[in-house]
């Protein structure tokens, strides 16, 4: 398949995939939903905005795996100090993330792109970096499948970078292919750290103007 054909199908495969999908994700997510409401008793779903193709904001869904109360982050230096134990597990094996079916029928995420970020790092990407946001983000990226958290900011963008300019059903069909091995295995988990990354401060770039 040609890359110009399919950057017109691309969407169209996203949600015929989306609806093939729903009967495998749904189960899970109400399981893993339920326990979660069973451990604090409070809304299983975590909803944060994030920024989509071209900035343009949208309500990310993920199962929520930090407890909500406040004395729980008061002096947490790390998210695994605070994230209970099946949140910890989840997150290891990107269950947390099921809900953003969701985000993919709506037309907010497809299945593989660069992961959304926060709306308030717009501002710090290089012109280079902010090419990340030229394409729909995705359920899975090829960062996710090259060290997930164990890579740096600067790494993490510039191949969210490239994928945005050679993307193709090939390099998608790679990627989500790697996907099961690195979720499967839980590759690119430091667990002497946290299991998601430091904030972004701007590149090494913008930080010296």
């Amino acid at each position: 398949m040609s890359r110009l054909i399919y950057k017109k199908i691309k969407r169209l495969l996203d949600i015929f995939c989306a609806i093939l999908a729903i009967p495998f994700f749904l189960p899970p997510i109400c399981i893993f939903g339920f326990l979660v409401f069973c451990s604090d008793f409070s809304n299983p779903i975590y909803i944060s905005r994030r920024a989509g193709k071209s900035g343009k904001k949208f309500n990310f869904y993920k199962l929520r795996t930090m407890h909500p109360r406040p004395k729980f982050h008061e002096k947490a230096k790390y998210d695994y100090l605070y994230n209970f134990k099946l949140g910890r597990w989840m997150r290891s094996f990107s269950i947390d993330e099921l809900p953003q079916i969701w985000n993919i029928i709506k037309g907010d995420l497809s299945f593989v792109g660069p992961r959304p970020l926060l709306p308030e790092y717009l501002p710090l990407y290089t012109d280079e970096q902010y090419k990340r946001n030229n394409v729909r983000p995705g359920l899975t990226g090829l960062a996710q499948v090259k060290g997930r958290n164990l890579l740096s900011w600067e790494k993490r963008l510039s191949l969210d970078s490239w994928y945005s300019t050679n993307y193709s059903f090939v390099v998608d069909f790679k990627i989500i292919l790697k996907t099961f091995f690195v979720v499967l295995t839980r590759k690119g988990i430091n667990f002497n750290k946290s299991i998601t990354m430091e904030p972004f401060k701007g590149s090494s770039e913008i930080q010296k103007d």
